[in-house]
């Protein structure tokens, strides 16, 4: 499960630059950018969600 857990942020870790800079630093007129901070939250925050559901499902294996 860890093993999982590293490929997948190490997978979000190599992609994020590369996206970061193919994005054009200005927006339409009237857009609001994206909060970073408050989506790596989400990202994070399902990565637990997902964590903690295999474990349970592995506990209710026994």
């Amino acid at each position: 499960m860890q093993l999982l857990l590293a490929i997948v942020l190490a997978a979000f870790a190599n992609a994020l630059p590369a996206a970061a800079t193919a994005m054009p630093q200005g927006g339409p007129a009237g857009s609001n950018p994206v909060p970073e901070p408050s989506t790596l939250l989400l990202v994070g925050t399902g990565l637990v969600g997902v964590a903690i559901t295999a474990r349970l499902r592995r506990m209710r294996k026994r």
